[in-house]
């Protein structure tokens, strides 16, 4: 960093951001009891998994395939 001499505040607000959200983790990991269960909050999870999204089946009928997908499995399954 390079201050002129005129210059009398160095504003540092930005570097100590950039630290501290570099430091945090990316994601909360709750621990693990010895018995294997999660210390989580059981009806907080509860209530989470309410607005869960699963993913649809694949392969439902009426699902059409398109038959350029198999030419492709072909090429994958020669190697």
């Amino acid at each position: 960093i390079v201050l002129p001499r005129e210059e009398y505040e160095l504003n540092v607000a930005k570097f100590i951001y950039d630290i501290i959200v570099t430091s945090l983790p990316i994601r909360h990991v709750h621990k693990v009891n010895e018995d294997g269960s999660s210390e989580c909050n059981p009806e907080m999870v509860k209530k989470l998994s309410q607005y869960l999204v699963e993913n649809e089946p694949q392969g439902e009928e009426g699902d059409e395939i398109d038959p350029r997908w198999d030419k492709l499995k072909s090429i994958i399954g020669n190697n």
